[in-house]
């Protein structure tokens, strides 16, 4: 060593940060605990808050399907085109949705076969079956109805979060993020679940009604094919825009439904008809009979 250095200060230093430690042991388990406390009453604001929504919605009149039609102009490579839409879903999980456009008919279905979500597709180039959550014409069962999405009714299968107030698009807005919650016997991680599950619910803090909802798109098949659009592929978000909202049979519906990937508007769907409980039954075929 050096004439005039010490080690003194460092010792010293050791020393503090050691007794820093011991004394910090005991005050983990408490920040633990309040931070399970905050995450559970956000949960509970969550769950309340998306109930009062419900409530808002439906008028307390039950829905178990809905059906609706209207006008859809999709933008797709550069075009825009005009046509038809029939939309059908029904509780639990099974949604149809067809498109008649000039460059032809798009006929997807939403449906679960051995708990796996599936959509079969048909349209001008073919058809394919995949698994759920690739499809940006249809990222969800609920997307065009969020008067179906289960975060509502919130059951135990069902996990919500409050994020709380905040501007998106311009407006205020509470944010509810909710996620599917993973079975004892799942064979899929509860975050990689969560990741493919999350739907962030935006809502009006006046009306409680949806404004919009982010789903993730993940990489998926073009039609005919067994492998992803492109291997650099990564999931993206995908927002579903809700607006002018009317009464139909007691419950409030947004007749004007918009889809965006990131900042891209793919289409917009202003309905005519909406009708309730209708008892329809959605196939899973791919041709949609």
């Amino acid at each position: 060593m050096r004439p005039g250095l010490t080690t003194a200060p460092f010792i010293t230093s050791l020393r503090v940060l050691q007794l820093f430690v011991w004394c910090s042991l005991p005050l983990l388990p408490l920040f633990a605990s309040v931070q399970a406390q905050t995450s559970a009453q956000a949960s509970a604001e969550a769950a309340t808050l998306l109930q009062q929504s419900l409530a808002a919605q439906i008028h307390g009149a039950a829905v178990t399907d809905v059906v609706a039609t209207g006008v859809i102009t999709r933008q797709h490579l550069g075009t825009v085109e005009t046509g038809t839409a029939s939309l059908s879903a029904v509780g639990g999980g099974a949604t149809q949705a067809v498109f008649d456009l000039p460059s032809g008919k798009v006929t997807e279905t939403w449906s679960l076969s051995n708990n796996q979500a599936i959509i079969s597709g048909t349209g001008p180039k073919g058809s394919s079956t995949q698994l759920a959550g690739g499809s940006i014409l249809m990222p969800s069962p609920t997307w065009f109805a969020p008067i179906l999405h289960p975060a509502f009714a919130h059951g135990p299968a069902v996990t919500v979060f409050l994020k709380g107030q905040e501007k998106r698009n311009g407006v205020n807005v509470q944010h509810v993020i909710a996620w599917q919650t993973p079975a004892q016997d799942s064979s899929v991680p509860a975050p990689i679940l969560r990741q493919q599950t999350q739907s962030d619910i935006y809502l009006d803090p006046m009306t409680l009604l949806p404004v919009s909802m982010i789903f993730e798109v993940r990489p998926y098949n073009p039609a005919g094919a067994t492998k992803p659009l492109s291997i650099r592929a990564r999931p993206a978000p995908e927002e579903v825009r809700y607006s002018d909202y009317q009464t139909v049979q007691g419950r409030r519906v947004p007749f004007n439904i918009s889809a965006y990937l990131g900042r891209t508007k793919l289409f917009e769907i202003q309905l005519s008809s909406v009708v309730f409980n209708t008892g329809i039954v959605i196939s899973s075929s791919a041709n949609g009979n």
